[in-house]
């Protein structure tokens, strides 16, 4: 095996592994009188994760998802074919809740995975897998675009251009008048995917998984990824046996997941799975028990400023590692005197501050930098390359320590789901 079980996983197993979520009345035709229990899936995902291993150069192999991930996508599995062959459901409809940060997008890779795997490709036959970007934030597309495999399209639905396509194709597919006229369609739709990328065709047919990331921003009403499933009959708010489809499966993930859960807690249709953190992991109550989380003050005035300066700025320039801080400004061309402010009390005060990326000579003159990252400046080349951003190929944001103490004035970006490197 590729990693020794964690004792977290020992203990699902052996609370857990041995229900069988199939029983051997309802397993297809040809395993009539077997069974299909969770621990008999996570050993499957063991044995891919396995192979990919043996097939790589020694060394260079990174298993894609973590064991809290496996066995959160066996138990969203279990639910989605529980449904699917002992309730004989159309389709199917899973919350997955997480604490922020805890392996959200693993598990969705791990999903997709498991459905990969020889007994449900066969059996449940779904060949359109996708996740469904439901904030606007770039960043985080871009993250989960450089880890899901290239079969799984990626779709951003915060912009009415794409609910626009939506309709577009959906009218295509219903002005069909043949089957062979649809299957020749989505031959049109797939050449224009592979040269234009996924968001040109916003189409959820027959045989899809939905996988909707951040979905606290776009199970609403008025958002656009929800007017997007309507166009192709799916409506997150009515039983999934109505919708005007089949065979498709929805799962919405999210570490913020309060609202959706209330509006939905009587659904009988809706199945919910909580991601349970790694061994390592690092929550908000870890960071309160140990002092990490101060209480915040509003920055109005210059012995607001001061404070800042004194309890946290300082601290940070004099410490003993190069290292990046964070700062967030408000939102508005008008908020920008802190950050004046800012600078200029620090130079009083004797310390050097560099605008603008550092390099390895910075040292020698400086004694902090300030950079910004807002829409303006977020596509500035050297500025993603020194920040670790996604789109300059790292998998983390600021996966490298800077040459000096560098604060990063955020206004606009990193929202809660990017993924950043802890280390600096």
């Amino acid at each position: 095996m590729i990693t020794r079980r964690t004792e977290e996983t020992q203990k699902w197993i052996t609370k857990r592994g041995a229900e069988a979520f199939i029983p051997p009345d309802k397993m297809p035709e040809a395993l009539r009188g077997l069974s299909l229990t969770k621990a008999g899936v996570f050993v499957w995902l063991e044995d891919w994760l396995n192979e990919q291993e043996q097939n790589s150069y020694a060394g260079e192999w990174v298993a894609p998802f973590y064991q809290n991930q496996m066995i959160a996508a066996v138990e969203c599995v279990a639910k989605i074919a529980k449904k699917k062959f002992c309730d004989n459901s159309k389709n199917t409809y899973v919350q997955l809740c997480s604490q922020t940060q805890a392996g959200k997008t693993g598990t969705l890779i791990a999903i997709e995975q498991v459905l990969q795997l020889q007994f449900f490709k066969s059996h449940l036959k779904l060949r359109s897998p996708m996740v469904i970007q439901c904030p606007s934030d770039k960043s985080l597309a871009e993250q989960t675009n450089i880890r899901t495999p290239v079969r799984v399209q990626q779709l951003r639905m915060s912009m009415s251009s794409t609910l626009d396509r939506a309709k577009a194709c959906k009218q295509e597919w219903d002005d069909c008048s043949s089957e062979e006229e649809r299957k020749t369609l989505q031959k049109k739709w797939s050449r224009q995917r592979q040269l234009h990328g996924a968001q040109k065709c916003p189409v959820i047919l027959p045989g899809s998984l939905v996988m909707l990331d951040e979905s606290h921003h776009g199970t609403g009403k008025k958002s656009v990824a929800e007017k997007v499933l309507n166009v192709w009959g799916i409506d997150l708010s009515k039983d999934s046996e109505t919708w005007n489809t089949e065979n498709v499966h929805i799962v919405s993930v999210s570490a913020t997941p309060m609202a959706e859960v209330l509006a939905t807690q009587n659904y009988s249709w809706v199945d919910r799975v909580v991601l349970s953190p790694g061994p390592t992991y690092y929550g908000i109550d870890d960071m309160l028990n140990d002092g990490k989380i101060k209480e915040s003050w509003a920055l109005k005035s210059g012995q607001d400023i001061q404070k800042l300066i004194d309890d946290v700025v300082k601290p940070f320039i004099t410490g003993d590692k190069n290292e990046f801080g964070i700062i967030r400004l408000p939102i508005g061309s008008g908020n920008n005197w802190q950050y004046k402010n800012l600078i200029k009390e620090l130079q009083k005060a004797g310390i050097q501050v560099l605008e603008g990326v550092p390099d390895s000579q910075s040292s020698k003159n400086y004694n902090v930098a300030f950079v910004n990252l807002d829409q303006g400046t977020s596509k500035d080349e050297d500025l993603q390359k020194f920040l670790g951003a996604p789109s300059s190929g790292k998998e983390k944001w600021f996966n490298d320590a800077p040459a000096i103490p560098s604060i990063v004035f955020v206004k606009n970006m990193l929202a809660m789901g990017a993924t950043l490197k802890n280390e600096h």
